[in-house]
């Protein structure tokens, strides 16, 4: 029989499947802080009839973690778990922790799970609430929950998802609209990112890219060649995206001013000399980043710059 020194709570994630990532995530850093977690993907084994075992699970459980996102409302066997989870805490004394909603971005909290106060773990403080009520509900149990100190993990890590999420997200969208030559929408869409976090890699290359509306560099104002450039020397931080914002980069001042003999006076960090130098040995697999078409060229540019499998 199970001490209470050697006893784990036990809790169950209930998901939506497009976010099983970022509940891997967290799954994984709960284990590391003590918690005994069910995880469809980890705990399922092969075999094993889901339509029972789920349930199985659910009722054998201390506390259920609804994680929330904007597509959990979809109808689906999720929805069958949050019953079981309901009727579960119905039979539970009032006032013990049992159903957490965990909101993974901002989404609406389904109207059965309101009664209970969520928590976000896309804020600052969202993991170290998780780990209280965790704490809490342990301690109810005569549980002592160790290494709590995992608790900022958990939110760098599910942060560190819902970023690779969202710089997905942004690419798709703002790839369909250049495809449409929507490029003020592009643009739009960008900034409304942007006016969360200037320096995002992904929504600043973009922009700049938009901002070109698939004509040559040297056919556009020195306004719109300007704020392009502004955009783009937000991206130096990012070591995956510089390479790309060096061509767009090198495009421009190509185009505009290195063809016609001049130097581009308003931007003395890099010379286009300096950008070529910088790509040249860059390992850039175009067939990735195919939205570089969108960027138009002059042949005289890419060869200057030493691209020869650029895809307009």
């Amino acid at each position: 029989m199970a001490t209470s020194q050697n006893k784990k709570i036990k809790v169950f994630l209930c998901h939506f499947s497009e976010d099983k990532p970022i509940v891997q995530t967290l799954y994984k850093d709960l284990v590391l802080s003590g918690v005994d977690a069910w995880f469809d993907k980890e705990n399922l084994l092969p075999g094993q009839e889901w339509e029972r075992e789920i349930p199985k699970a659910v009722h054998s459980s201390d506390i259920i973690l609804v994680c929330l996102s904007k597509k959990f409302n979809q109808r689906g066997y999720r929805q069958k778990e949050v019953r079981i989870a309901l009727d579960e805490a119905d039979m539970l004394p009032d006032g013990e922790i049992f159903i957490i909603p965990v909101r993974l971005e901002e989404c609406e909290v389904p109207f059965r799970l309101r009664r209970w106060q969520w928590v976000d773990l896309f804020e600052e403080n969202g993991s170290e609430r998780l780990m209280q009520s965790l704490v809490l509900r342990a301690e109810g149990m005569g549980i002592k929950l160790g290494k709590q100190g995992k608790a900022s993990s958990i939110g760098e890590n599910i942060q560190r998802n819902i970023q690779k999420k969202e710089q997905k997200n942004i690419k798709e969208k703002c790839t369909n609209l250049l495809e449409l030559k929507m490029y003020k929408d592009a643009y739009d869409e960008c900034k409304r990112i942007l006016m969360q976090n200037s320096f995002n890699a992904q929504a600043n290359l973009f922009a700049a890219i938009a901002l070109l509306e698939g004509r040559g560099a040297d056919l556009l104002p020195d306004t719109r060649i300007k704020k392009a450039k502004s955009h783009l020397k937000r991206i130096r931080n990012s070591s995956y995206l510089y390479p790309l914002s060096l061509i767009v980069l090198g495009i421009i001042k190509y185009d505009c001013y290195f063809a016609h003999g001049e130097e581009d006076g308003e931007d003395s960090s890099l010379s286009f000399t300096e950008i070529k130098n910088k790509i040249i040995g860059t390992n850039i697999d175009f067939t990735e980043h195919s939205f570089l078409r969108y960027v138009t060229a002059s042949k005289k540019a890419l060869l200057a710059l030493g691209i020869y499998d650029y895809s307009n």
